[in-house]
């Protein structure tokens, strides 16, 4: 009986072999924020408007590795990149005392997952989503920051802890011999704990004031307990959500 399951289970791996497909891909799309969540408010005078969205609008773009295990299932690892949206969240509009605070994220990831296909050329895939490095810039401006009559600018890093969110896609490829055409929506759930923000702009007046001051004022860190009177700050997450779309082209490498 144990040689038979061997001999089965070598015959799998031979059919597999020789069934197996390597491919590579380039894409690139657009992805609006999905499942939002209240990330600041607008004040016009009068009335005060909550204000929602996330951090994981904007354009991704990059590569993706995959390989068939046959002709209806196979693994692919994707290497994105993500040139965030600006997203408001915060503004004054009242004349004479404007202000704003708006934010930008840059983040590079990686995305394991399965990948299951038809005969007609659509396919699903469905798997995690990993962030290896990236960070949220804020913008504050205030045309009174430095006083009456003089503005300020600051700019703020925030970077995050190690995160895991999840993704599933459903796509379309039009073959046409080794090359494949194909577009996809693609849903992206993650969140991201921060760790640290940094000061890296500090501009009262039109003059840079950044020198003057010291680490302890131009660093943060975050932790999820802190103590009264102690030198962290309490930690929070942010939606890094999305639902977009996505348009590239495959490469067969061989058989």
């Amino acid at each position: 009986m144990k040689r038979k399951i061997l001999l089965l289970a070598a015959s799998v791996m031979l059919s597999t072999g020789l069934s197996a497909q390597f491919q590579i891909g380039l894409k690139g799309g657009y992805a609006l924020g999905a499942t939002q969540s209240s990330i600041g408010y607008s004040y016009d005078g009068d009335q005060v408007t909550t204000l929602y969205g996330t951090y994981g609008e904007g354009i991704p773009f990059g590569v993706e590795f995959r390989y068939l295990l046959g002709d209806n299932f196979g693994l692919q690892l994707d290497a994105t990149y993500l040139l965030g949206s600006e997203i408001t969240n915060f503004e004054l509009l009242t004349a004479g005392f404007e202000q704003s605070t708006v934010t930008k994220t840059t983040q590079f990831r990686i995305a394991p997952t399965m990948v299951f296909k038809s005969d007609l050329g659509i396919y699903s895939r469905f798997g995690a989503i990993i962030p290896l490095m990236g960070k949220t810039v804020a913008t504050s401006k205030d045309v009174n920051g430095g006083g009456v009559g003089i503005p300020s600018e600051i700019d703020i890093e925030a970077k995050g802890k190690f995160g895991l969110g999840y993704v599933g896609t459903l796509g379309y490829e039009l073959t046409m011999g080794n090359v494949g055409i194909f577009g996809e929506l693609e849903y992206i759930g993650l969140s991201i704990k921060r760790s640290s923000t940094e000061i890296t702009k500090y501009n009262i007046g039109g003059v840079d004031q950044l020198g003057n001051l010291t680490d302890e004022q131009k660093n943060t860190t975050y932790e999820d307990v802190t103590t009264f009177g102690g030198t962290t700050a309490q930690a929070s997450s942010s939606a890094y959500n999305s639902i977009g779309v996505n348009i590239g082209v495959r490469f067969n490498i061989g058989d």
